[in-house]
């Protein structure tokens, strides 16, 4: 009997795979983890994009309750943080600040100003361990304070 010296490619003209399989052979497949590399480096690249941006809104948000939960429980009376404005590169403000006595009756009211952002505080304060800085305080308000003997 003679031999085929086509072999199994002869049969029909399609090769067949080491699986068996019958189909076109592949050419040149290119490997797939640069492009998957590429599509995670966006991804945390548009992470970090969005933590940037919305960091000083969420800080903007959360500290009026947390000045207010760390302040009240230590006075008589309440304080109340209507707005605190933090910026990456812009001074920190909060007020109008509200002082009311036991009765409820607003006996003080102050708005603050720092020269420190919210960049200066992370790397000069949280990142190193150590207070930071705020630079130059201004409080701008007016205060009717009565002081009793006890």
């Amino acid at each position: 009997m003679p031999s085929d010296s086509r072999g199994v490619e002869g049969l029909g003209g399609a090769g067949v795979d080491a699986g068996g399989r019958q189909g076109k052979e592949p050419v040149g497949r290119r490997s797939r983890w640069p492009r998957r590399v590429l599509i995670g480096g966006g991804v945390l690249l548009l992470l970090v994009v969005v933590v940037v941006v919305i960091a000083p809104m969420v800080a903007s948000r959360l500290a009026p309750g947390m000045i207010e939960s760390s302040v009240n429980p230590t006075i008589r009376g309440r304080v109340k943080v209507a707005d605190v404005s933090v910026g990456w590169f812009s001074p920190a403000t909060a007020g109008p600040l509200t002082l009311s006595d036991e009765a409820g009756k607003p006996v003080a009211s102050a708005s603050v100003q720092t020269q420190i952002t919210l960049w200066a505080a992370l790397t000069g304060g949280l990142l190193s361990g150590t207070a930071a800085d705020l630079g130059k305080v201004t409080v701008d308000g007016f205060a009717d304070l009565v002081q009793n003997a006890d």
